[in-house]
Order: structure tokens, then C-alpha cells, then sequence
């Protein structure tokens, strides 16, 4: 079962709704498995994929598609509350940590179940099967500024490493992308 997180803070600020608005617009005529659209959105800690996900719903919803989310920082295969504990002793960074099987499993049933959109979005979200795949630019510096902004943990040593190593798996994906947004919101 996925693990759900609270008390995650979420700042939708109007960069966010611009960037949605521009996705939705490219979007919209994407191929389709079975009648949905699976939109996979990628990108760095910081880059607002959690805030464009929650606007680019809100746009689906209001042009009356039935619409789901989902998170791959529920689908990490250590819980959250383990996970720096396993990764000071492995150091075990990247698209390893993510059960795929099932993400596949409820994007799967998601389609199964009628659904027109379905949003995966997570650091490496763009390497699920996807119909269309988002690549949001962003930088490590961003990533830092960001997570203290949201008091999602203190930036030490550890964390440190961890934020580069992501920074490695998340741009060695960016070629699978269909469009690149980049940090003022212009699609490439």
C-alpha cells in the first residue's frame, strides 16, 4: 500500500498556474491508453511539480475530465521516516528506490476505472509509462532554497549528497521528456 504523507506544505504560487496552463494546453491532444491520457511530470525537488499537478487537475476537472493523481513519493519502497537512516548506510539513490510495479499497478487501474487524466508526478516520474512526459528545469541551488522555504528538513551534509545524487537521477531522464518547462514557464 502507499505510504501517505501530511502535513507536506503546498504553495501554489502564479508561476505554477502559468506553467499548468501551458502543459494542459500541450497536453490535451496527447495520445491515449484506452481513452486516458497518462501525463508524467518530472523534474527536480523545488520545481513545483506538486503545485502544477494540483493546477493542472483543476484545468482537467473544469473541462469535465475525471482526473487522478498520483504521487511517486508514495511509492517509495523505505517509508520516508526510514528512508536517510537506509540511505546513510547504502546511499541507494535514484529510480531503484521507487516500486514501480506498483505504480504500474494503480495506473493501471486508474485507466481500468474510466479515468480520462491521469498525473503521475515525482522526481522520476517521466520513467513510467506515460503518454506524454514533462521535464520541469530547475536547479540544485533552487532545490535548497525551496525545501528550507517549505521546512521539509534540514539541509545537512547528508541531505547535501543525497540533493546531488537526485540531481543526477532526475536529469538522466530528461531526454525521455516530450517537453521541457522551463523555470519562467515556456515550453521547449
Amino acid at each position: 500500500m502507499p505510504e501517505r504523507r501530511i502535513n507536506d506544505i503546498v504553495i501554489i504560487q502564479p508561476i505554477h498556474t502559468e506553467k499548468a496552463k501551458a502543459i494542459y494546453q500541450v497536453s490535451k491532444e496527447a495520445k491515449k491508453i484506452k481513452g486516458s491520457i497518462v501525463i508524467c511530470i518530472s523534474g527536480e525537488s523545488g520545481t513545483g511539480k506538486t503545485e502544477i499537478t494540483e493546477e493542472l487537475s483543476k484545468l482537467y476537472m473544469a473541462d469535465q475530465k475525471t482526473c487522478s493523481i498520483i504521487k511517486l513519493d508514495e511509492y517509495y519502497r523505505i517509508p520516508a521516516i526510514l528512508r536517510s537512516a537506509s540511505r546513510k548506510e547504502d546511499f541507494n539513490i535514484g529510480l531503484s528506490e521507487i516500486d514501480w510495479g506498483l505504480v504500474y499497478n494503480e495506473t493501471a487501474d486508474c485507466i481500468e476505472s474510466g479515468k480520462e487524466v491521469v498525473i503521475i508526478e515525482g522526481l522520476y516520474a517521466i520513467h513510467a509509462v506515460g503518454t506524454f512526459k514533462v521535464y520541469l528545469e530547475g536547479s540544485i541551488d533552487e532545490t535548497k532554497e525551496f525545501r528550507t522555504m517549505r521546512k521539509k528538513e534540514v539541509i545537512d551534509e547528508l541531505r547535501q549528497r543525497v540533493l546531488r545524487a537526485e540531481h543526477l537521477a532526475v536529469i538522466s531522464l530528461k531526454d525521455k521528456a516530450d517537453v521541457l518547462v522551463t523555470v519562467d514557464g515556456n515550453i521547449k
